[in-house]
């Protein structure tokens, strides 16, 4: 797989390739039909403007406008979902492997943080996280081979995975 042209295929350039990272947590949010204000406001603020500092997600102009108007605003197709988990993991392989890992580490993070984020109530906390959202992060956990977090291990296994 050729990174740069699969990325200009989708309009994007080397650049803006971060908002790829934050395209599974938007699946997790679209795993029961639609994303709610509390997992927009989660995604919003796992993301910041290209010349950020920090461990945070830095996107360029581009980059977010792509991952609204493809991941956020409207819910994705299964061919969309497919190819672009295929790119990000393709973008982890290509990354030394203690940045990859780095990164697989803020993806599970941000797929529990975004599946925690709707519902309400204190109890609610651990339990709140549906059937669908877990089988959404169990895919992304697969494809994006994150089944050695400890978040996500335990949130699965709590699933009967």
């Amino acid at each position: 797989m050729q990174l740069d042209t699969e990325l200009a295929r989708l309009g994007l350039s080397g650049d803006d390739a971060q908002a790829l990272f934050l395209v599974p947590a938007a699946l997790v949010a679209w795993a029961d039909g639609y994303v709610d204000m509390k997992e927009l406001e989660t995604l919003a603020s796992r993301h910041r403007p290209a010349d950020c500092q920090g461990a945070m997600v830095c996107l360029s102009d581009r980059g977010r406008q792509f991952l609204y108007h493809h991941f956020i605003y409207v819910k994705p197709d299964h061919e969309t979902i497919t190819n672009t988990l295929r790119l990000v993991s393709a973008m982890l392989d290509l990354l030394p492997e203690d940045r990859a890992q780095r990164y697989r580490e803020a993806i599970a993070a941000m797929c529990v943080d975004v599946a925690r984020s709707s519902g309400s109530g204190l109890l609610s906390f651990f339990t709140k996280i549906s059937a669908d959202e877990r089988a959404v992060i169990r895919q992304v956990a697969v494809i994006l081979r994150l089944l050695d977090n400890a978040e996500i291990a335990q949130l699965l296994g709590g699933s009967g995975a």
